[in-house]
């Protein structure tokens, strides 16, 4: 009866995170996107990151996006455009690591490791896009990162250079049996149990979603559009 009763509240919570991602993701850039083309393009770069990337969920260029839990990649208070940030940040990492990087360099990086370097005044939780839930593929990827090349720079397919483990994460794809809950959830329940600050989940005492909570844990507003189901459940019961 216990485990049952775990069960029925961790599906509750969980049920929330996944109702509240979809809807930030949403309302944080993303619309109706037209199909992919083929290859490497700038084009399939700006799709994937207000679409399928979920960039947008966590980051803003300019004006438009989210950028409460990643920088903003436009031109803003934090700086110029990532194309012109990078090469800043390039030269930090090659200082670092003792060996020489591109500005495209470090987009990879940020991609392919994003735990590689952080930027001041972030957490380290940005997800590997490459992995579910996001699952990216290596043209996706490079795609991306001409977009990202493009906010201030010359896109250039020849820099574009990605490392094997992204290629290796394509390889696996549809390799594995994917994860499924073992119940359905329920966002209202899942809801009231997290802001409930006399109830048995207390998790607004640390973590925030939308403005409203403790600042102590990460903020989960979108963590739906960046995590798996899988993770969420046992971040809760572990």
């Amino acid at each position: 009866m216990a485990v049952f009763k775990i069960s029925v509240f961790t599906m509750a919570l969980v049920g929330f995170f996944i109702w509240l991602g979809s809807g930030i993701t949403r309302v944080s850039g993303e619309g109706t996107l037209a199909p992919l083309g083929e290859g490497l393009t700038v084009e399939n770069g700006e799709q994937i990151f207000w679409g399928s990337g979920k960039c947008s969920t966590c980051h803003a260029i300019g004006s438009r996006g989210g950028s409460v839990r990643g920088p903003n990649l436009g031109q803003s208070a934090a700086g110029p455009e990532i194309a012109i940030r990078s090469l800043e940040r390039a030269r930090e990492r090659s200082t670092a690591l003792g060996q020489e990087l591109t500005g495209t360099d470090y987009l990879i990086e940020s991609i392919a490791d994003p735990s590689a370097f952080v930027v001041d005044g972030f957490k380290d939780e940005m997800p590997i896009v490459y992995e579910p839930p996001i699952s990216l593929g290596p043209d996706q990827i490079g795609s991306l990162i001409l977009y990202l090349q493009s906010q201030g720079g010359t896109p250039d397919p020849t820099a574009v250079v990605l490392p094997s483990e992204i290629h290796a994460a394509a390889g696996r794809s549809g390799a594995v049996e994917p994860w499924a809950p073992y119940m359905d959830g329920d966002s209202v329940a899942g809801r009231e149990l997290f802001f409930d600050l006399e109830g048995p989940a207390l998790c607004a005492k640390c973590h925030m979603i939308e403005g409203e909570g403790g600042n102590v844990g990460p903020d989960l507003t979108s963590i739906a559009g960046t995590r798996t189901t899988q993770f969420i459940v046992e971040s809760i019961l572990q």
